[in-house]
This record gives C-alpha cells, sequence and structure tokens, in this order.
C-alpha cells in the first residue's frame, strides 16, 4: 500500500532507494467446487460453511441463476438454480483431497460439481472482470458488507431498485 508509505510527507515528492516485493508462485493446481443451491441464503451457509472450514478455501462467491445463465463456463451456465463457488488452490495432491472434502462437507446444500484448472480460470476470471455485466452499459454498484448481511442486502436491492447481482468475497461484496 503505497500510499500509507508516504503519508507524512503531506504530498511533497520521495525518494525511495530500496523496495522489496513479496510474491507467491503461481499454484500447481486450481479447483472449483460449484454448489447448485435454490435460494441465497443457502449458497451464503454454504460459503459460510466452507470459509470456515479447515480446507484453505481461496475464493468464495455466489452467482444467482439469472448471473449464472450468462457464464462462459457450461458447467455453470447450464445448471439449476444459483450457484456457489468456492475456489482451492495449490499442490496437486492437496488441492484433490480438499475438494473432495469440501463436496462431501456441502453435500447438504444441494447438488456439488468440480471445476478443473481452464474452467475454475475461466470462470474467476468472469468474476473478476464483471463480465456478467459490461456489456450492457449499466451502471455498475460495488458495494462492500459485512458478509453475513450480503444476502440481505442485495434482496433488499433488488426489492427496491430492481437490477442484478452476485456476491463475491465470501458474501462481502455485491
Amino acid at each position: 500500500d503505497l500510499s500509507k508509505l508516504l503519508a507524512g510527507s503531506f504530498g511533497t515528492l520521495a525518494v525511495m532507494t530500496d523496495v522489496t516485493f513479496k510474491v507467491l508462485p503461481v499454484p500447481e493446481k486450481s479447483r472449483t467446487v460449484l454448489v447448485m443451491t435454490e435460494d441465497h441464503a443457502k449458497g451464503v451457509a454454504a460459503m459460510r460453511d466452507a470459509l470456515h472450514s479447515s480446507y484453505e478455501v481461496s475464493a468464495a462467491a455466489y452467482l444467482p441463476a439469472d448471473i449464472a445463465a450468462l457464464s462462459d463456463v457450461s458447467y455453470v451456465s447450464s445448471g439449476k438454480g444459483g450457484h456457489c463457488a468456492l475456489r482451492v488452490e495449490g499442490p496437486g495432491p492437496s488441492v484433490e483431497y480438499r475438494t473432495g472434502a469440501l463436496r462431501q462437507l456441502l453435500a447438504g446444500f444441494g447438488e456439488t460439481e468440480e471445476l478443473h484448472t481452464t474452467n475454475t480460470n475461466a470462470l474467476w476470471r468472469e468474476i473478476r472482470d464483471v463480465a456478467y455485466f459490461v456489456s450492457g452499459g449499466e451502471q455498475l454498484w460495488r458495494l462492500s458488507v459485512p458478509p453475513s448481511e450480503g444476502a440481505r442486502v442485495m434482496q433488499k436491492i433488488a426489492e427496491s431498485i430492481g437490477g442484478r447481482a452476485f456476491l463475491d468475497w465470501g458474501g462481502g461484496l455485491i
């Protein structure tokens, strides 16, 4: 966060003589566990349980049925209802174990599916770039809320002014 580095300079110039960056290697494998759910509350509950588990979920999002239908990933667009998407990354054997364990943990929320690396990367690129909204020339709002309130706020907005929305950051970004 470079702005905090120069906070004491009150807008004057500064010189950095030594800069160190921490970088992480690209994960060996990326997989996404999809949980098909009929309502927002189940999707958020599945995200909560996955994020509170010991399976090191690196990303969690909930796509309602109308948003999921717009995906270029066939497993997502052809599914029924909304999709809770949970990304797991790391060494191959670890990822395989954790995705299997997550599917067992979340089986009570609905049918589960597993996306392999290519589809996982495509799905998370769509979510990152909010690709579901960029073509229509619509206004785009990004609201940051407590993750436990994401589904409720999304529902209230839909009832009040309409529009489409999905949840990212485990429910904390609408």
